[in-house]
């Protein structure tokens, strides 16, 4: 299908999905750099990947930028060869997320972006005791469908949250706390990251985020910006 939405959001942000539905070689004639952004990538699925995020920052940013990664695993913009127009976008914070079927970039000009997306046909059962805190189980529904919806907008919270703040180390169930909510079909989550996992200290600093949430063709997306 190719793009499947791009809009403006927090003002200057940007957010692109491309749903991933061609064949490699349908990605690679949209694509007339492809060699260089799949060189030395053996697996077909992370060349499709590649390639799809390469054609939302050129939808996003309309010129010949592309993503590399700090040693910790953030992405970042920087200029592909032979282009002298980039620079006004090479301090774009860029965040990066992809499921089987959808590619996502969200983009700001001025704030730290995060994003996840996950396919609602992914087991949740497990994040309850890996990256919740014992006041988010205590609201967890008890009703299956409700609970399920919830366990995974809770995980792409934190997913989203740990890409936005770029903290090495960070324990999901002790450093982020999403405060109660009803899952919706789209809606805001505020959460806290605490600046470290000794729940027992009375004293730690925490800092507020406000978090966005959508269902999207049984996937949660999840996106935050912050100030940098």
């Amino acid at each position: 299908m190719g793009l499947y939405y791009k809009g403006r959001e927090n003002v200057f942000g940007t957010l692109a999905i491309w749903e991933l539905s061609e064949a490699e070689s349908e990605l690679e004639a949209l694509l007339p750099k492809a060699q260089t952004v799949v060189a030395g990538v053996k697996s077909e699925k992370r060349r499709k990947e590649r390639m799809a995020v390469q054609l939302l920052l050129q939808e996003v940013f309309g010129l010949d930028v592309c993503v590399d990664h700090y040693p910790n695993g953030q992405p970042f913009l920087q200029r592909m060869a032979g282009c002298n127009r980039c620079n006004a976008y090479m301090h774009d914070s860029i965040s990066i997320a992809h499921t089987h079927r959808f590619v996502v970039a969200l983009s700001h000009p001025q704030k730290r972006t995060g994003v996840d997306i996950e396919s609602l046909d992914r087991d949740f059962s497990a994040v309850a005791h890996k990256a919740l805190s014992d006041r988010e189980i205590s609201y967890l529904s008890t009703e299956h469908s409700a609970r399920t919806l919830q366990l995974a907008i809770l995980w792409c919270a934190k997913e989203a949250l740990y890409k936005c703040v770029s903290q090495a180390g960070v324990e999901f169930a002790r450093q982020m706390e999403i405060d109660p909510f009803t899952p919706q079909e789209s809606g805001t989550l505020s959460a806290c990251f605490f600046e470290n996992d000794q729940t027992n200290d009375k004293n730690r600093r925490g800092t507020t985020f406000f978090l966005n949430y959508k269902v999207i063709e049984n996937h949660i997306l999840v996106y935050v910006f912050a100030e940098k």
